[in-house]
């Protein structure tokens, strides 16, 4: 569903993306489904990964500001 992480994400940190990928997330859209508490909840992901994931899914309209 949606764009694969390496070309939605390509700049953001492997670290963000790496955490993402263990959980079995692989697109930016399903990001945008999960809930800030759910994403904060994945081992290796905090506050500054999900900044950069909800404003990489506003730049790519994936959701709104």
């Amino acid at each position: 569903d949606g764009l694969p992480l390496e070309f939605s994400w390509g700049v953001l940190p492997s670290l963000t993306t790496n955490a993402l990928r263990r959980a079995g997330v692989h697109s930016l859209a399903a990001t945008a489904a999960m809930t800030d508490g759910e994403l904060l909840a994945l081992p290796g992901f905090g506050r500054r990964s999900l900044r950069l994931v909800r404003d990489a899914s506003v730049v790519k309209g994936v959701c709104r500001a």
